[in-house]
């Protein structure tokens, strides 16, 4: 998985490069309420990161701008 729930912010991981980008979140909200996961998705879509699933095996792939 390329993505990790740190507590109070996610990591994502891109699958190619292994560079690295954090989004705070409300440490107060569960993990998936309020939409906070999706919310940082649609940030890092945002920022031009590549996520989609893999015909391979079908697991999520997270690539960075640059690899991208």
């Amino acid at each position: 998985m390329s993505i990790s729930d740190n507590g109070d912010e996610f990591e994502v991981e891109c699958d190619l490069c292994e560079s690295t980008q954090t989004h705070d979140k409300d440490i107060t909200a569960g993990y998936g309420e309020d939409n906070l996961f999706f919310d940082m998705i649609q940030s890092l879509k945002d920022d031009g990161w590549r996520i989609y699933k893999s015909s391979e095996g079908g697991e999520w792939r997270h690539i960075c701008p640059d690899c991208k």
